[in-house]
């Protein structure tokens, strides 16, 4: 829905927390973003929905149907499932200074980086689904390499593949993951000034 000034519903409420963030940056020297837990009890929703489906489909049938619900299960239960509830029960958090910034972080690895090794804040889109990244720099990419070792390391291969370019993805259920990596993303590029 759209108001009378052409922006849509929600935008107001996103300026309003851009607003906010830029206003503790000034004020504090930092700013705390957190993620959504609407978004996160919908992420336990799914989840459990897929592992009744699995349930179900384990209980209806043949070996097709056994090896999918087995996967639905064990994906959607043992690994979805706790992780939408850490985030309903502790939304990620995010600290933005002027220097970088810091917060939870993916597989144990936690999100501490200046802004000179952050190349660009993008959104990565699977689906429907959106993902804040930060792009490397060749030089942050070459130092997380370097720190990577063993399973770490071909996980890092993995998601570069995936997403196209060197990054760190932040982590979290956040509502508007377009308008968070516009606002980080001026952010960054005041700091370079």
């Amino acid at each position: 829905m759209t108001t009378r000034d052409g922006a849509r519903e929600g935008d107001r409420g996103d300026a309003r927390w851009e607003a906010r963030w830029d206003a503790e940056l000034v004020a504090v020297g930092r700013a705390q973003v957190r993620g959504s837990r609407a978004r996160a009890g919908l992420l336990v929703l799914g989840c459990l929905a897929f592992v009744a489906a699995g349930v179900w489909m384990w209980a209806a049938g043949g070996v097709l149907e056994r090896v999918v619900a087995v996967v639905a299960v064990v994906f959607f239960g043992a690994l979805g499932l706790p992780v939408g509830v850490r985030q309903l029960l502790r939304p990620a958090r995010l600290e933005v200074t002027r220097a970088g910034l810091r917060g939870d972080g993916v597989r144990g690895q936690a999100v501490d980086l200046a802004w000179s090794d952050v190349e660009q804040v993008a959104v990565w889109a699977v689906d429907r689904n959106r993902f804040v990244v930060l792009l490397l720099t060749a030089e942050a990419a070459a130092r997380r390499r370097a720190d990577d070792a063993g399973a770490r390391g071909v996980l890092t291969a993995v998601d570069e593949d995936l997403v196209g370019a060197p990054h760190v993805m932040v982590p979290g259920t956040y509502a508007r993951p377009e308008r968070l990596a516009a606002w980080l993303e001026r952010v960054r590029a005041r700091s370079a000034d």
